[in-house]
């Protein structure tokens, strides 16, 4: 049997991001001693992001049915991270001396209940950059890191994440200046730095109306490159069947139809939607909501599994294997098409 796309993926383009609870994070203004090396003073540091959703840093879990909340800076976010810095280690800084940039393109929290606690997660990756003169910039750090920490209430952990993770970009980039120096890195204007992480939002996928047809592997998603654009889609029991023009099932990762992008799961098709640079599951919020629901109405885990058929579906972040527990994925990671958090 043949039937409509919107019907096999049983989404309706749910609550988005900006429509949920929210929970601000604000970072703390104390002073850090970090150790400086001095033959290397420092003048000052800037910071700027590339985060895929600038507005906030990921979900948290509010209330005693543990609803989804967006958790977000209580100011912008550049400001947030480059107020914080200055509070930090401004009073580290001298008259003269070198100039940092720090690039983070990667700031993401997330909570999950589990039966005896709850856990965390925390995304972070920033590189540093160091000048001499103003004009050429050479890389020093990346500080590239996922964690996950568990307790009765994980939420207030994440400022002290995030703050610990500039900390740690900031101590570990004064530890590398003499390798950097020494290494004869290439060098790099502001402007060339700027445009390499511009490059990374260039996407067709991000840039382009999406064409509607079958797409093979995520590098054609990204490409907009449809392999198949004649076929057709079957329900056949639980799963999602494709079928090409002469009525062959193809595997395929996603297909878009009427611009919409659906990504293939063995669990059913999963509705994604654009949201700034990224994009995000479009039915998260609802279905988290629901299994929330049914853990506190339904007789807890078991009650939540036998609720949660079909309808409160919550996938696994998998863009992290490194996680013993892994994330609600709220998202995918634009490079690699995995679910991220």
């Amino acid at each position: 049997m043949v039937i409509a796309l919107v019907l096999v993926a049983k989404v309706a383009m749910a609550q988005t991001v900006d429509t949920v609870l929210s929970r601000k994070i604000t970072l703390s203004d104390t002073k850090k001693d970090i150790k400086l090396n001095p033959k290397y003073p420092v003048a000052g540091i800037e910071v700027t992001q590339f985060l895929w959703d600038s507005l906030h840093l990921g979900f948290a879990q509010v209330g005693l049915l543990n609803d989804r909340a967006v958790a977000v800076p209580d100011k912008p976010v550049t400001s947030y991270l480059q107020d914080y810095t200055q509070s930090a280690f401004g009073h580290l800084f001298k008259n003269e001396g070198l100039r940092m940039l720090w690039v983070i393109e990667a700031l993401r929290v997330g909570e999950k209940t589990n039966p005896m606690n709850e856990d965390g997660f925390f995304r972070f990756k920033g590189t540093s950059f160091v000048t001499k003169d103003g004009i050429s910039y050479l890389p020093v750090f990346t500080y590239d890191i996922v964690t996950r920490s568990a307790g009765m209430d994980v939420t207030h952990k994440h400022k002290n994440h995030i703050a610990s993770a500039m900390d740690k970009l900031m101590q570990l980039s004064m530890d590398k200046l003499d390798s950097a120096f020494a290494s004869n890195g290439g060098m790099f204007t502001h402007e060339q730095i700027m445009g390499q992480y511009q490059q990374k939002r260039a996407l067709p996928i991000l840039t382009e109306k999406m064409k509607d047809g079958v797409y093979l592997q995520y590098n054609d998603l990204k490409n907009n490159t449809p392999a198949i654009t004649s076929f057709t889609v079957e329900k056949v029991k639980r799963k999602t069947l494709v079928k090409d023009s002469t009525g062959k099932t193809i595997d395929y990762w996603a297909v878009v139809k009427g611009g919409v992008v659906y990504k293939y799961d063995v669990r059913g098709l999963i509705a994604l939607e654009k949201y700034q640079y990224g994009y995000i599951i479009s039915s998260y919020i609802g279905n988290a909501q629901r299994l929330n629901t049914a853990v506190a109405f339904g007789g807890g885990i078991l009650g939540a599994l036998a609720a949660g058929k079909g309808s409160t579906l919550i996938l696994p972040a998998d863009a992290y294997p490194s996680l013993f527990i892994q994330p609600e994925a709220t998202a995918i990671d634009m490079e690699t098409g995995a679910y991220i958090f």
